[in-house]
């Protein structure tokens, strides 16, 4: 059976091909593992911004799930996320820091015509964050837990990290 990728090729030959250069399989390890949505709109400017921001020209692990932040809260499969970030992020990859990162509009909260105002979005996702911290740090102590939100602007998408404000009193 010949997929129509492969027609009139032989079955053995390649689509597409890296180098092993390329793929760095030295490196077992990095610095940090960075939660995002799964949504495709976000897909390369949330990888541009945690390697130019987060980890520098560095490799991290990227977890991609619908709504990003809120699987901490109410997600069902959460110990099983906890147990990713643990067992392969932390114990085999040997990550220091965790970034968890939600988007502005996320189907997952229903998109922006689901709030009032722009402010109450972002209070929503403010909020949510800073609750996603405290289970995280509490999760995690071993951690840096960083925490944030991108936002479309006139300009462009903006990411902002809730390190400046006290999470505590958000939460």
């Amino acid at each position: 059976m010949n997929s129509s990728l492969n027609q009139g090729r032989e079955s053995t030959m390649p689509v597409y091909r890296i180098s092993i250069e390329e793929l760095r399989m030295d490196m077992h390890e990095c610095p940090g593992a960075f939660v995002s949505c799964i949504d495709p709109r976000f897909l390369s400017a949330d990888y541009k911004f945690a390697r130019h921001s987060l980890w520098p020209g560095q490799d991290f692990d990227h977890i991609k799930l619908p709504g990003a932040g809120i699987n901490f809260l109410k997600n069902p499969n959460r110990d099983m996320l906890i147990a990713v970030i643990r067992d392969v992020c932390m114990k085999l990859h040997h990550i220091k820091d965790l970034a968890v990162v939600n988007h502005w509009d996320c189907g997952a909260y229903g998109y922006s015509r689901n709030f009032a105002s722009a402010e109450a979005e972002e209070k929503r996702h403010v909020t949510d964050l800073a609750i996603v911290h405290a289970i995280l740090q509490k999760e995690f102590p071993e951690l840096k837990i960083i925490v944030g939100y991108s936002k479309l602007m006139p300009h462009g998408l903006e990411y902002h990290l809730l390190q400046d404000i006290d999470l505590e009193k958000v939460a």
